[in-house]
């Protein structure tokens, strides 16, 4: 549990530093209903998930970023969509362990639209 709580700190500080505001939803954070997950999904540009929760948030029309306590993959493009899609969204493809620095430069090259 103590990673988890780390990851958490590295998402938080990273958002933090870059004036992004975050919300934090899931049976760790704030349980939801299933069918009110579109809704959160939808109001946010960028969601950090694992799995089925990458392709609910595709669904949406957003970014996945597939990252959770161990580690992850980074933003799903075209290019890697495949390769994540193959471990199904897991974050064991490249299993980057992003540092707070690290997220900040790869959340600065989300382009909103």
């Amino acid at each position: 549990q103590r990673q988890m709580v780390i990851r958490d700190r590295v998402i938080r500080e990273a958002c933090n530093q870059l004036n992004i505001e975050c919300e934090f939803v899931g049976m760790r954070f704030k349980e939801i209903a299933q069918d009110e997950l579109p809704s959160y999904i939808n109001k946010a540009d960028v969601v950090f998930t694992l799995g089925r929760g990458v392709v609910e948030t595709m669904l949406c029309g957003k970014i996945p970023f597939v990252f959770d306590a161990l580690g992850g993959d980074g933003f799903v493009t075209p290019e890697n969509f495949s390769a994540l899609m193959a471990r199904n969204f897991s974050g064991r493809v490249y299993n980057k362990k992003f540092t707070i620095s690290e997220l900040v430069e790869e959340l600065k090259k989300y382009k909103a639209n």
